[in-house]
Parts: C-alpha cells; structure tokens; sequence
C-alpha cells in the first residue's frame, strides 16, 4: 500500500517537533569504496571492498517561523540528539545526529521558507507502524 508524506513529522529529542514541514529527504544512507588493488591483481582490474557505512543526512524544508527559526539556530552545531521521523502511516525512522545548517530563502513574492540540515551519526533505526 502507498503512504502520502501528509502528516508525517520531524522531532529531535531536545529541539523538539519541527513545525511547518513541506519536505524531507533522507536519510540517505551510503558505503565508501575503499581500493584494494595490488601490484599481483589479476587481469589488470582494479578491486575494492565496501567501507563504512555512512548513515548520510536528513534534510528538511519548512515555512519560515521565527520562534522555530531561533530554536534551529540555537542548536546550531550543538551535541548530538536523537531525531525521529514519524511517517504518516506510523512508521518511525530514528538515529543520532546534530544540526549542520539553517538557511533561509527570501522570495519577493512568496512565502518565506527555512531549510535545515541534520548529520547523521550511527545507525538507523526504522520501527514499522504496528497493525
């Protein structure tokens, strides 16, 4: 069954429910290549093994609301807190991680938006909605 985004909610443990939201990508989760090609490998082809696992970044826009916008900055930068996405049909995606980037997009003739950054650190963890 498809899920629409309707509903769906973005919350850090200390930020706090992150209001307004129109979007969210991610994460995105990703494994460096790590090249371990020698002078003895075969047919001239280089070969490589699968690094880290990189849990990426989860990004999201919202309508720009000052209170929220200041809470954003504030946590700027700070520690790493535990952030859940909660999908509309009840599914939660949750992993540590800290707030990389608050910007701002200014139209002349449209709403003003805010868009944020969260760095994920650690693994993943997705909980199916239950039913």
């Amino acid at each position: 069954m498809a899920n629409i985004g309707h509903g769906t909610t973005l919350a850090g443990a200390t930020v706090g429910e992150i209001g307004k939201l129109t979007n969210i990508s991610g994460p995105n989760e990703s494994v460096d290549d790590i090249d371990i090609t020698d002078m003895s490998t075969t047919n001239a082809r280089r070969e490589f093994m699968a690094g880290l696992i990189d849990s990426g970044e989860v990004s999201a826009d919202l309508i720009y609301d000052k209170t929220l916008y200041n809470t954003v900055q504030g946590a700027l930068g700070n520690a790493a807190e535990v952030w859940t996405i909660t999908l509309s049909d009840g599914t939660t995606i949750a992993a540590s991680g800290y707030l990389k980037a608050n910007g701002l997009a200014v139209p002349m003739e449209d709403k003003i938006t805010q868009a944020i950054t969260i760095k994920l650190s650690g693994e993943i963890t997705v909980t199916p909605a239950s039913g």
